[in-house]
Parts: C-alpha cells; sequence; structure tokens
C-alpha cells in the first residue's frame, strides 16, 4: 500500500484495499498444501459473510431468518448430491458427509450403509448428538471457565434447552437426511444420487432449531469449490494455480470492504491488519473515512 502511494503519488481506489490486499494475500504458496483447502474455505466463507452485510447495508438483499434458511437449505442439498455424485468429490469443515452412489448397478438396488436401516439411522443420530453436545460443552466452558470446577452446575447449564439446540439440530438432520433416503431407496427399489436432494430439503427446516450462518457459508463455501473443481476439468483449463489466486483475491475483496464499507467489516479483521501492519492500515484507512467519501 505504502509503495504504490510512493509510485503513483496518491492513493486511489484500487491501491487502497484491492490491489496491496491481493499481493498479500501471495503468502498462501509458503503455506503448507496440505492446510491451503482449509485456508480457502475459510476465506470464501468469510467474504461471503462480509458481502452479505455489505448488499443489507446498501439495501440490495436483505438478509433474514428466511433468507439464511434458503442458502443453508439449496447449499446444502447441493453440495450433498455432488458429493455423492461427483467422483472424488471432497468437503472441508462440513460435518455430513453422504454414502456415494455405487458403481455397481446391482448394488444400488439396496441402501448404501451397511446392516438394517433403522440401526444405520439410531446410531449415526446418537453419533452426531454427542459430536454436537461435545462442541456445545467446549463453547460454554470457553466463555465461563470456573464451571469446570462445579460439575453439577455444569451439566445443569449445559442440559438447558437453549444449549441443547446444537446437538438436537445435528442429531435431527442426520436422522432425516438418512431417513428419507432409506424410503425412498424402499419405495423407488433402488438408490439414486438425486435421492439426497429431497432428503436434504426436509432435513434442512432442523435449521430452524439452532439457526447458524456460519454453517450455511461453510456449505456455500464447499459447493463452490466442488462445482468449480469439476468446470476445471471438464473445461480443460491449464494447471494454474486456481486455489492459490482465488485466495489472493478474496483478500484483496477483504482489504478493499475495509475502504469502502468499514461498517460492516468484521471488528477481529481490524485487530489481525493493524497488528500485521504495525497500525499502518488503520492510520490510513481512519484518515480515508475522516477525510475522503469512497463510491463503489
Amino acid at each position: 500500500m505504502c509503495f504504490l502511494r510512493w509510485l503513483l503519488g496518491r492513493y486511489t481506489v484500487l491501491t487502497l484495499g484491492l490491489i496491496p490486499g491481493m499481493v498479500g494475500g501471495g503468502g498462501i504458496f509458503i503455506e503448507d498444501p496440505s492446510r491451503r483447502g482449509l485456508d480457502l474455505t475459510l476465506f470464501i466463507a468469510l467474504v461471503a459473510d462480509l458481502y452479505l452485510k455489505v448488499f443489507e447495508e446498501e439495501a440490495l438483499f436483505p438478509v433474514s431468518r428466511t433468507t439464511e434458511f434458503v442458502i443453508f437449505s439449496s447449499c446444502s442439498s447441493l453440495l450433498l448430491y455432488c458429493l455423492r455424485k461427483i467422483k472424488g468429490s471432497y468437503s472441508i469443515l462440513w460435518p455430513f458427509i453422504p454414502h456415494r452412489l455405487p458403481e455397481d448397478h446391482e448394488l444400488r438396488k439396496q441402501c448404501p450403509h451397511k446392516g438394517n436401516c433403522l440401526n444405520d439411522i439410531t446410531k449415526s443420530s446418537i453419533t452426531f448428538f454427542c459430536y454436537g453436545l461435545i462442541l456445545q460443552s467446549l463453547k460454554v466452558t470457553a466463555f465461563n471457565f470456573k464451571l469446570l470446577a462445579r460439575p453439577t452446575l455444569f451439566l445443569r447449564h449445559l442440559f438447558q434447552l437453549n444449549n441443547l439446540r446444537l446437538p438436537i439440530f445435528a442429531g435431527l438432520y442426520v436422522t432425516l437426511l438418512k431417513g428419507v433416503s432409506c424410503l425412498l431407496v424402499r419405495c423407488r427399489g433402488r438408490d439414486e444420487a438425486w435421492h439426497v436432494l429431497p432428503a436434504a430439503a426436509v432435513a434442512s427446516f432442523c435449521y430452524l432449531i439452532h439457526p447458524n450462518l456460519s454453517l450455511a457459508l461453510i456449505a456455500f463455501s464447499n459447493l463452490s469449490q466442488v462445482v468449480c473443481r469439476q468446470y476445471r476439468k471438464k473445461l480443460k483449463l491449464p494447471e494454474w494455480p486456481w486455489e492459490e489466486m482465488l485466495f489472493m483475491l478474496l483478500m484483496g475483496l477483504l482489504f478493499h470492504t475495509r475502504a469502502s464499507h468499514p461498517q460492516c467489516f468484521p471488528r477481529y479483521m481490524y485487530k489481525v491488519m493493524d497488528t500485521g501492519t504495525e497500525n499502518r492500515t488503520q492510520i490510513i484507512y481512519s484518515l480515508v473515512e475522516k477525510h475522503l467519501l469512497l463510491r463503489f
């Protein structure tokens, strides 16, 4: 940012955030390749969340509980379908992974899981309920470490209805997802990849029990990556570092939004940017907010 200011003699819309952010995002190339997918998934979700706030601020796209539900329902359903249908597809941070569609057509005449349907559904629902309970217990103790010294009070606090929403959501989501899928196999006599679409749509109503936009955006992030990887193969694009280039663009958009819509920018990202630049970005952007009216 300072170099471009020295080179051009002034700040511009692009040099205030987009270009410096993209250059800074090039640090992804020195990151361990095994962690780049996680970084990209998180930043796609972060930028998507940020621009939902920007669109709401500009009155372009109202964000409500209904909007969040539609995002979660559509993205999760399509993601689960892609994970079943597309060979070699995978997801990061998305907890619900469906069974792959068997290549052998004889195996498609039955449910993809092993054993009895009821036993599989019960086992999966209890497992995910326990996962949700563990995550919620970590969340409860993170905000109040003193509860660990009083186990009775901790359990009483943990099993309040408000703290049981996450485990109930996780367990019930898997129950409905697997239940509807098995029902469709029983009714139609064979398994199909599209069965997961109505199953996930029905299971998505569990989102109303525990609304969480972050989970919806994780589904969107994974879906966008799966689709992009698939189209990259179909179009036979050259083997360029597309994921790394996308990460650089996301970083540029992140810095750009701090200049254009500071009221929408996450507070914790302020601290990250200010720490990484020794508070120089804070000085620059405070002057921008004070003396300039930026229009994008």
